[in-house]
């Protein structure tokens, strides 16, 4: 049964991965790689990386590493960033390039940005780990290897308290034709404010809603924060998983988050947890 269930999961995973885009649950240590108006909205240096296993119950479960590096120009209106991504689910692989450009711009509430990135996708399938009874002509059976360039576009408001983003990324859908792939146009909304409750608290809610016109994810946070230096919280992705999180802030400029999260739905018993870790470093 078990093996039945696994087989099941992982024919859903894989003829999804080269559509979706990674899954993070603190995603925004990363979030320019999604949303490229994001790009030196907050810093002028940013720099972070992030690791997560995902699904620890299955062999060839799905990992992800992301890394990206913003810098907001002193004399014009303008971020520039790089980022990365290591995406990986059996016998799939993604390498992402990505180069994001962001324009700033000052306003009485707050400050609004839009930007544009262009991403170089390298996608591998190891087709000589496939074990079938006998050959499947809708299977590749030797490692096949192929490329393609995609475009994102984002916008950005932040206030001292609100801030809401919208962004679509994947815009051309590119064909990877040797893979047998088409990519899928995704659409990302971030809600968030932050509440003052105290001198000493504050708490951040966020809502980050996810979706190709297929599929869609929804993840509801809410961390409470303590003088900026400590915070602790919660996510929860309705019919997929909640995730407890923490973190902390240290010597002014490096801070380091973990979340642990779990699976609610319907592989939920054999899934086993998911491990998130993300470090970035900050310079005004």
């Amino acid at each position: 049964m078990r093996a039945i269930i696994l087989l099941t999961f992982l024919a859903i995973s894989l003829a999804n991965f080269a559509q979706q885009e990674p899954q993070l649950t603190i995603f925004w240590n990363n979030f320019s790689l999604f949303n490229p108006a994001y790009t030196g909205l907050n810093y002028k240096h940013y720099g972070a990386i992030s690791y997560r296993n995902q699904w620890t119950g299955f062999n060839g479960n799905p990992t992800t590493l992301t890394a990206n590096y913003n810098l907001k120009l002193d004399s014009f209106p303008l971020a520039f960033g790089v980022g990365y991504s290591h995406d990986e689910i059996g016998f799939f692989k993604s390498d992402k390039a990505q180069l994001n450009l962001s324009f700033i711009k000052r306003i009485k509430i707050g400050k609004i940005s839009v930007g544009a990135s262009s991403v170089y996708n390298q996608m591998v399938v190891d087709g000589t780990q496939w074990i079938t009874a006998t050959p499947d002509p809708s299977l590749t059976y030797t490692k096949e290897t192929q490329g393609k360039v995609y475009f994102n576009f984002g916008a950005f408001l932040k206030t001292k308290k609100l801030e809401v983003g919208i962004s679509s990324t994947q815009l051309n859908e590119p064909l990877y034709d040797k893979l047998g792939y088409k990519s899928r146009r995704h659409y990302f909304l971030l809600l968030a404010y932050n509440f003052k409750l105290s001198e000493a608290f504050n708490l951040k809610s966020s809502l980050l809603a996810k979706t190709d016109a297929v599929a869609s994810a929804i993840d509801v946070n809410n961390r409470l924060i303590y003088k900026n230096k400590y915070w602790m919280g919660a996510t929860v992705r309705p019919g997929s998983g909640v995730a407890a999180i923490a973190g902390i802030k240290l010597f002014k400029n490096y801070n380091i988050t973990y979340a642990y999260e779990i699976q609610t739905g319907t592989f939920s018993q054999f899934a086993g947890s998911t491990h998130e870790i993300a470090l970035s470093l900050t310079l005004e």
